[in-house]
């Protein structure tokens, strides 16, 4: 598991071709079964194109680099950051607002813990986390939470589910 902002910036590498096809922009995701469809990427330069990779074409997530199969699985494309037609990039939820159902502000996100293909959690500031599930609504504005105490205080040391997302 990673964050995204970890994630974000990393090089991404054709095996076949063994050439560097750019950096990571962003993750495109299915706002309901939290599934990551697709990496956005930049390619390299000043003029470099914004390119897309589904995560199927994705072989390994690695600690300093993102392998994808071929150059052939790389697509131009032209989506921006938002959300849309059940989708949505991380980058969308960066800074949202936290609210509980009862309309209490329960913070902002700072960023989002990511697995190779899934995206698991919330890190809300104040150190706290908040594991993505159904009593979770990612809407367009707002991340609503079934109750405030799901933002749980992110655990220190060894041991636990969150303790596992601090580390790459």
């Amino acid at each position: 598991m990673a964050s995204f902002k970890k994630v974000q910036g990393m090089d991404v590498v054709t095996i076949t071709e063994g050439a560097s096809a750019g950096t990571v922009q962003d993750l495109l995701f299915d706002l309901e079964t939290r599934v990551i469809l697709g990496y956005r990427i930049k390619a390299a330069g000043v003029f470099g194109k914004t390119c897309g990779v589904a995560t199927t074409a994705v072989r390994v997530l690695g600690r300093d680099v993102v392998l994808v199969e071929a150059e052939s699985a790389i697509e131009v494309v032209s989506t921006k950051g938002s959300v849309e037609d059940g989708r949505a990039w991380v980058t969308a939820y960066v800074g949202s607002k936290v609210m509980s159902r009862k309309g209490e502000s329960v913070g902002v996100v700072e960023d989002l813990e990511v697995e190779r293909d899934r995206v698991v959690g919330l890190v809300l500031d104040q150190d706290r986390v908040v594991q993505v599930g159904p009593r979770v609504t990612l809407g367009k504005d707002v991340v609503v939470l079934e109750d405030a105490s799901q933002a749980e205080k992110a655990p220190s040391g060894e041991g636990g589910f969150w303790s596992r997302m601090k580390v790459f």
